[in-house]
Order: C-alpha cells, then sequence, then structure tokens
C-alpha cells in the first residue's frame, strides 16, 4: 500500500507565536522605559496567554487579583514579623498567612486567585523581605505583573493568523 500523503509542514500555532511576541514586547517595553527585572511581566504574558481572547482576560483577572490580594497580606504579615526580635518568626508567619491569603480569596469568591497569591506572598516573605525592598515589592510586582497581561490580552486579540501568512511562503507544493 503506497502512502500518497505529504508529510506535513511543522509551523508553530498561534498561542506559540503570540506567547514569543508578548515576550518580546514585554522585554522591550522594559528596556526602553529603564524598569528593572521584566521576569514577572514575561511570566505573566507567558501564564496569562490562553487559546481565546475571553480566557487570557479570565487569566490575567485572576492573575491580578491574586497579586493584590497577596501584596496586602504579604505586607501586613511582614510588618508583623518585623515587630519581633527574632526573624525566625517568618517560620510560623508565611504558613499562618498562607491560611489568611487563601481563605481570603475563599471568602472573596477569586478561589482560583489562590494559588498565584500563595506564590507572590511567599516570594515577597522569602526572597524580598531581606532585601531592603519590602514595601516596594509588592507594588513592583503588581505593575510588572499588570504590564504582562495587559501585553498578553492586547496580541492576542488583535494578532491574527493572516499575521502569519507574511512569514511562510506558499511555493505550491
Amino acid at each position: 500500500m503506497e502512502n500518497n500523503t505529504k508529510p506535513k509542514k511543522y509551523f508553530p500555532g498561534m498561542r506559540n507565536i503570540k506567547t514569543a511576541i508578548s515576550i518580546l514586547i514585554d522585554l522591550i517595553i522594559f528596556e526602553l522605559l529603564g524598569f528593572g527585572n521584566p521576569f514577572y511581566a514575561c511570566i505573566a504574558s507567558v501564564v496569562c496567554m490562553q487559546p481565546t481572547v475571553g480566557e487570557t482576560v479570565k487569566a490575567g483577572k485572576s492573575r491580578l487579583i491574586g497579586t493584590c490580594i497577596a501584596a496586602v497580606i504579604g505586607l501586613g504579615v511582614f510588618y508583623l514579623g518585623e515587630s519581633f526580635s527574632n526573624p525566625k518568626i517568618y517560620i510560623f508567619l508565611i504558613p499562618i498567612g498562607a491560611i489568611i491569603l487563601i481563605h481570603t480569596c475563599v471568602m472573596l469568591k477569586v478561589s482560583s486567585s489562590a494559588s498565584i497569591a500563595c506564590v507572590i506572598f511567599i516570594s515577597i516573605l522569602t526572597s524580598h523581605r531581606t532585601t531592603g525592598d519590602n514595601n516596594i515589592y509588592p507594588f513592583t510586582r503588581l505593575i510588572e505583573t499588570f504590564v504582562g497581561v495587559v501585553v498578553a490580552t492586547i496580541v492576542n486579540k488583535y494578532l491574527s493568523v493572516d499575521f502569519l501568512k507574511i512569514f511562510k511562503k506558499d511555493k505550491g507544493d
């Protein structure tokens, strides 16, 4: 039996291309505006890029809500921890703060934001607690996340399959 089908040529899908373009735009924005590290904006673009614009908006909303809740509770737990003389108190405050954080998300009916809120909360209290940027970091993180979410949403909405056709040469084969 003869197989007359031509092998498919691989070309990355639209979500793949849109994700890469979103990352590129995040990097350019941070470079041009002289912002710090674009890591969290790029992560937000990757996580929020979904198959549809509606799903991207939903993921972005969840991410922003989680970031806001984590920033507020993270700062509160940070200031509480600083009132103790021993920094080892954070060993107990971080898990207690996570309980408060998750419960807050549940009470506000934004349970889908709980996991990202915990990641950000833990980041605030472990990686940035001792760097001296603890008052600014949660809000910087919110801005960075916002940039990534907005970029992913705009790219997902306005970048179409027709855009890819300018890169794909069809030679009739």
